[in-house]
């Protein structure tokens, strides 16, 4: 013979199923976490007798938050008035280096801004900035040491991609 359940279990029972069921359903319907593809920045080497040329293709959205300098408005006409805060900029994040730690000096050439596209990340405008890494008299220009943290040292979650030709 089975007792008429009181009205305390019921409400237990019902406040059990709650506290099960609304978890679950939120999880079921709660799509995967996934972070948006940043572009990524591009470092050209090229090595050449004297010296090595770098080009550098940089997001101006994380360069941005990097550095301070805003360029995601600004139409390259008006580059030239943001240009030494770039340079400085750069200059001050890409050290190369003897393997003896001899420091080579860096000289920031042409900027300009352009738009691009990555495949994972779709379009974007970013800066062009050349440069010319000049190791000191005597020593091998293919062997060095290259610090750069251009971007990274601010936006962790950057790429840099270096190729070397």
């Amino acid at each position: 013979m089975t007792r008429p359940r009181n009205w305390l279990t019921t409400a237990l029972r019902l406040v059990a199923g709650i506290a099960i069921a609304v978890p679950a359903a939120l999880l079921l319907g709660a799509s995967p976490a996934a972070a948006h593809p940043m572009p990524h920045s591009v470092v050209q080497l090229d090595v050449y007798k004297d010296s090595v040329t770098a080009r550098l293709e940089l997001p101006v959205g994380d360069l941005a938050t990097a550095s301070g300098i805003d360029l995601t408005t600004i139409e390259s006409a008006a580059l030239p008035t943001k240009a030494k805060a770039v340079r400085t900029y750069l200059a001050q994040h890409i050290s190369p280096t003897t393997l003896k730690g001899e420091a080579w000096q860096v000289s920031i050439g042409a900027l300009s801004l352009s738009s691009t596209e990555q495949t994972s990340t779709g379009p974007y405008r970013e800066l062009v900035a050349k440069a010319v890494l000049t190791p000191p008299a005597g020593t091998d220009v293919r062997h060095f040491k290259l610090d750069y943290d251009v971007i990274v040292h601010q936006v962790v979650t950057h790429v840099a991609l270096v190729t070397v030709r």
